[in-house]
């Protein structure tokens, strides 16, 4: 019998604006820090099922916070790392386990996000292509290029 948990970590050059993870029904405390529970699924990642390796849809609850958390990460252009973990369920489920095995990373940024009553999509992007030369996808912001933005 095997478990998935996700941890999902939004942050920035210097802070980490919030830590969820989407297996345990309460907040844990896993590498020295607490990871909140939210409910999101990113779907893909393990099976390999990316688009062409170009983007993963996250998609959680459309709560106050979340949507506050998802528009400064838009609007900031901060980084987004998920990882999944696999475990065997049956020797301990409350917490995170010593001997869990990561078989997904992503590490993107968000290029764009839908809200409807009840769900938020953040289409995260930041792979290069396998071939070719190529520049991550990033929007320019004026915390990256100055204020205000002027393109040439």
């Amino acid at each position: 019998m095997r478990a998935f948990a996700q941890y999902l970590r939004i942050y920035g050059s210097t802070d980490t604006y919030v830590r969820w993870q989407n297996y345990y029904g309460s907040d844990v405390t896993w590498e020295s820090a607490i990871w909140e529970f939210l409910p999101f699924s990113a779907e893909g990642i393990e099976a390999g099922d990316l688009q062409n390796e170009g983007s993963l849809v996250v998609v959680m609850p459309a709560t106050t916070a979340v949507y506050e958390t998802v528009l400064a990460a838009l609007r900031q252009g901060l980084t987004i790392d998920i990882r999944t973990y696999e475990f065997d369920p049956r020797s301990n489920n409350t917490t995170p386990q010593a001997t869990q095995l990561q078989i997904a990373r992503y590490t993107a940024q968000v290029v764009n996000a839908r809200r409807s009553l009840s769900q938020i999509e953040l289409v995260l992007g930041g792979t290069l292509a396998p071939v070719g030369a190529q520049v991550p996808p990033r929007k320019f912001t004026s915390r990256l290029v100055g204020a205000p933005c002027r393109l040439q």
